[in-house]
């Protein structure tokens, strides 16, 4: 649930949901995600592909990972922390797949090779 706070008081209070998933004609399925800072919540999400294992992977600028889910929006994994280094990313803002399942995760401030 979110609160948003006004004028000091809490005005508005709705769940906050963070990607939802629609069939190709573009009937809804299910919504996935939490707002938060643990593995598999969101905070800053800046982008998702699907991976072609049928995986969905979502990147988080705030959380500073990248976040893998089911096809269904399960939680599987989560990969990279906040640094500089291999594996390690500064606000990752975007997430690309090729077509032999390479994942491609563009970090607007790491130094290494991510």
């Amino acid at each position: 649930w979110y609160q948003r706070r006004v004028r000091g008081h809490i005005s508005l209070n709705f769940p906050i949901i963070i990607s939802q998933i629609f069939d190709n004609t573009y009937s809804y399925i299910a919504d996935f995600g939490k707002y938060g800072k643990s593995s598999g919540e969101f905070w800053g999400v800046n982008g998702l592909c699907s991976h072609s294992n049928g995986d969905i992977l979502v990147v988080d600028s705030d959380n500073n990972c990248l976040s893998v889910h089911s096809s269904d929006g399960r939680f599987i994994s989560v990969f990279g922390r906040r640094g500089e280094e291999r594996w390690e990313f500064l606000y990752p803002h975007s997430v690309a797949t090729d077509d032999v399942g390479n994942v491609y995760v563009s970090d607007w401030a790491t130094t290494g090779s991510t």
